[in-house]
């Protein structure tokens, strides 16, 4: 799917050459969460906290 010769991410080069590809969002995430200040490392997993119980809950995952 993400393949450099063939895939989504090789179509996307073709128009925009600068973009960058990565095989997996949350690796990206947990990656640039080790460079966080602990203030805002402290935020960010807060958030996580309320969006994950948001999403947790299955009135509020439909979509009408």
């Amino acid at each position: 799917m993400l393949g450099v010769r063939s895939g989504f991410l090789s179509l996307v080069k073709q128009k925009n050459p600068e973009v960058v590809g990565t095989n997996c969002i949350i690796y990206g995430e947990a990656l640039a969460s080790r460079t966080l200040s602990q203030p805002l490392k402290q935020a960010l997993d807060c958030v996580i906290k309320v969006v994950n119980n948001i999403k947790a809950s299955a009135m509020n995952t439909r979509l009408f």
